[in-house]
């Protein structure tokens, strides 16, 4: 639900853990298109990297649907292959990764983020669409 866009349009964030409602979490963001993600939310918020400012943590462009990817991979296209369900999730920090730092074990993709996130509720995805390089539903 970012400002400015569809209402019913999401950030989609694909990862390999689970996140539930009111649960906090931290992930490694590595991949070009997760990394163009959260570039997205921090331009649309105004912020660099770092905790976000209160009024950036309750804003609607801190929100993004965080959706557990199936083990199968991508389809032809290159869309990941996601569960139906998913949590929206507010960010609460993005942290730069340290050059070097750690590895997504599946990938082996450097990480650039480190971010933290927290559940807010339930999402069920609609059809993906993946306008370059942002994964959206």
């Amino acid at each position: 639900m970012p400002s400015g866009a569809d209402p019913d349009v999401w950030p989609i964030l694909p990862v390999r853990r689970v996140l539930f409602p009111n649960q906090t979490a931290t992930y490694n963001i590595g991949k070009r298109s997760s990394v163009a993600t959260i570039n997205n939310a921090l331009e649309r918020l105004g912020v660099g990297p770092g905790r976000l400012p209160e009024a950036a943590r309750r804003s609607v462009d801190s929100l993004l649907g965080v959706v557990l990817l199936r083990e199968a991979g991508d389809t032809s296209d290159g869309t990941p292959v996601l569960h139906d369900v998913g949590t929206a999730a507010r960010l609460i920090e993005v942290r730069t990764a340290q050059s070097g730092g750690s590895q997504d074990r599946k990938s082996g993709a450097a990480a650039v983020y480190m971010i933290v996130v927290q559940g807010v509720h339930r999402l069920r995805l609609g059809q993906l669409f993946a306008p370059e390089p942002v994964l959206q539903m």
